[in-house]
């Protein structure tokens, strides 16, 4: 177990500092800023605790989507009905007696979790001598794939599920009040335009080798999505069409993708007498890129219709029922 420096303790301070600062802001706007910036500190301590691949995932979803994400809500927000409620909700934290409540309480569990903490046995090694000890059967070189992929291939099957099922409610939520665009739609700027058209290519061609060094180095589908949905978010707001519907049959093959791809898998390993998901050895290294694959394509495309359902590209069924820019069409 490595020491502890005094940039991991003033790395901490940092944290909860930037997190108080947050949590006491009036303004929305500023408590979203520190958002983004807390996620690119926590990244920043997933490296030090090296764990690369939940740092990258942090960068990318934890802090650049989320944080575009609630901006967007925030812009939401604040051209609708949603203003008398956020400042309604102002009103309740400034209020003192409750203020101090919801203080002691989060004083008392974060009390509670560091002496929880402090009372673990620091000379616990953890499961990762089992890990190396199997790492020849998974057909991968990467110990957090073979973990994720292959011995505990059931908990990714169910994240991956669970993003399936973001998918249905956007739409479903979508369907029943969809998000207007209070503003016109964005016109193709000649300067993103040409920044499209270099950056692109280099995003997509990263987007590739994490999901390839996968295998042996910190990568995956995860971080791959994250980084093609990043380029199509950039499509959009430059005023590329891209479309996002219900009705579209070649999205909603993408969105199913991944959790089918996994769910097949398992199935044809267990008519081989196997358990469910527990791969052949001999082809575990093709099996578990393949599902990367499918999954890489399914992540991709939900984070973008989720940032496209807040931001308002989401196309509606009906789009006569939204307006645009004030007026309907």
């Amino acid at each position: 177990m490595t020491t502890a420096t005094a940039f991991d303790y003033l790395l901490a301070v940092v944290l909860i500092f930037l997190t108080w600062m947050m949590l006491r802001s009036r303004d929305l706007f500023t408590s979203i800023v520190l958002f983004i910036l807390l996620g690119m500190l926590i990244s920043l301590a997933w490296v030090e605790l090296q764990a690369p691949d939940v740092a990258l995932v942090e960068a990318v979803i934890g802090s650049a989507l989320t944080g575009v994400l609630f901006l967007g809500s925030l812009g939401y927000i604040e051209s609708g009905s949603g203003r008398q409620r956020a400042s309604d909700r102002s009103s309740f934290l400034s209020r003192q007696p409750r203020e101090l409540i919801f203080t002691f309480l989060v004083s008392m569990f974060g009390g509670i979790l560091c002496w929880t903490i402090f009372q673990l046995d620091q000379t616990f090694t953890g499961l990762s001598a089992h890990v190396a000890g199997e790492m020849s059967h998974s057909g991968v070189k990467n110990s957090v794939t073979a973990v994720i992929l292959n011995f505990r291939g059931y908990d990714t099957l169910l994240e991956i599920g669970v993003l399936l099922l973001v998918v249905f409610a956007i739409f479903a939520l979508h369907a029943t009040q969809p998000i207007s665009l209070n503003r016109a739609l964005p016109k193709k700027s000649r300067v993103l335009a040409v920044f499209l058209y270099l950056l692109t290519p280099v995003m997509v061609l990263m987007a590739f080798y994490l999901l390839w060094a996968g295998g042996h180095a910190p990568g995956g589908a995860f971080q791959a999505g994250a980084m093609l949905a990043g380029v199509i978010i950039l499509m959009l707001v430059g005023g590329t069409t891209v479309d996002l519907s219900a009705r579209n049959a070649l999205m909603r093959i993408i969105y199913i993708a991944g959790f089918a791809g996994f769910l097949l898998v398992g199935i044809l390993v267990v008519q081989n007498q196997r358990n469910f998901l527990q791969y052949p050895v001999e082809s575990a290294k093709h099996l578990i890129l393949a599902i990367e694959g499918l999954a890489t394509i399914s992540i991709a495309a939900t984070l973008v219709t989720l940032f496209a359902g807040c931001a308002g590209f989401l196309i509606p069924d009906h789009p006569e029922d939204c307006e645009i820019g004030g007026t309907s069409t």
